[in-house]
């Protein structure tokens, strides 16, 4: 049986796009369920989720559960301040106002410059356990298909990562290059 690649990255970091390029098909609520990891009841409940999984690869936030487990997962890191500015920004402005407000509460981070700081803490956190990182500067800079494929990894999905950056027109204007 082959387990799902499990991405594992903080909001605002590119995590979904990532996820479809390995994994075209749709971003149900039922796929990302890792993403909100208190909403399972148990360990075990998240177990048997993953390996009954039809989906080649699955989001996920939920980094100490990996490790406990000692799951391979694709890592998201984020490198430097301003690329991490740009993805705390970009997760305010996509989500309602009351997805930041749980983040906060979630996370103690208040501020948009916090949330960078915790952005940065937990891609190092992530290479810290894994190799398999995937870097969100060379992401925005539309370099995911070539460091996917030099992991190893399938890339369908990628002229959806093609539009990705084509439709993100905040993203070329604060290039973090």
């Amino acid at each position: 049986m082959r387990l799902p690649t499990i991405v594992c990255y903080t909001g605002g970091t590119a995590g979904d796009i990532i996820s479809k390029i390995v994994d075209p098909s749709e971003l149900s609520p039922d796929r990302q369920k890792l993403k909100k990891p208190h909403l399972f009841q148990s360990v075990e409940e998240k177990d048997q989720y993953i390996i009954s999984s039809s989906w080649a690869s699955l989001p996920s936030h939920d980094f100490e559960y990996h490790r406990l487990r000692q799951h391979k997962i694709l890592g998201i890191q984020c490198r430097e301040m301003q690329s991490a500015l740009w993805a705390a920004s970009r997760f305010k402005e996509i989500h309602r106002p009351h997805v930041w407000e749980e983040m906060c509460r979630a996370c103690g981070a208040n501020t948009i410059e916090q949330y960078a700081q915790m952005i940065i803490d937990f891609g190092n956190m992530i290479a810290g356990y894994t190799s398999d990182v995937i870097y969100l500067d060379r992401i925005i800079a539309g370099n995911a298909i070539e460091d996917l494929e030099l992991l190893g990894l399938p890339v369908p999905g990628a002229e959806l990562y093609k539009e990705w950056l084509n439709s993100n027109e905040k993203m070329h204007n604060t290039n973090p290059r």
